[in-house]
């Protein structure tokens, strides 16, 4: 009766948790969306720097989907786990103090690697972050071609320090590595085999 008990208490903590981990990537969405959106505007209010704020804008939507896949892949293990407990495996397989206190005890290591952190990457890209991709890079072409008249595209996509063929280079590779990233399918491991 007391494994029992323990394991429906168990099972509700990671079931908060799982809670948690979801409104934070909710949070961290929302929070990229804003600074695209910011980005954009202040990229169209002065012109003169438009590049320079739209490849900003790329590289914080970078840093957000490093944490949102983070966020995503410890949700994904505590679900997993919750599920194991549900069907009452996770007594035989799981240490249950090993994964409640695994996101605050760095040396427990990694608790349960339900999906690696590729397969995870690119499904928030295919989810949400792609799209956010695609507009900024989107505006920084239109920005490119259509407010520079004047001026070639080498010298518009020039930012300081740094010649425009290298910029567009690194945009062009970056974007590609995207798109494989993004519709290259990623076959689900089982578990024992990431570790």
């Amino acid at each position: 009766m007391t494994s029992k008990r323990f394991s429906l208490q168990y099972t509700q903590e990671m079931i908060s948790e799982i809670k948690t981990f979801r409104e934070h990537i909710n949070e961290t969405v929302r929070w990229a969306i804003a600074v695209m959106t910011v980005m954009i505007v202040f990229a169209f209010v002065t012109p003169e720097n438009a590049p320079q704020f739209l490849l900003i804008g790329i590289i914080a939507i970078t840093l957000y989907l490093a944490v949102d896949t983070s966020q995503h892949r410890l949700s994904t293990a505590l679900h997993v786990a919750a599920q194991l407990n549900g069907e009452d495996e996770a007594p035989n397989t799981i240490d249950p103090p090993e994964i409640l206190g695994w996101h605050r005890q760095a040396q427990w290591g990694d608790p349960l690697p339900a999906v690696s952190y590729r397969e995870v990457f690119s499904q928030r890209l295919r989810q949400s972050y792609f799209v956010l991709y695609l507009v900024l890079g989107g505006a920084w072409l239109v920005y490119l071609t259509l407010y520079t008249p004047g001026e070639g595209w080498r010298d518009a996509a020039a930012i300081p320090g740094v010649p425009g063929n290298m910029v567009v280079s690194v945009f062009i590779g970056f974007y590609l590595l995207l798109t494989i990233l993004t519709l290259w399918p990623t076959e689900r491991r089982p578990t024992d085999e990431q570790h």
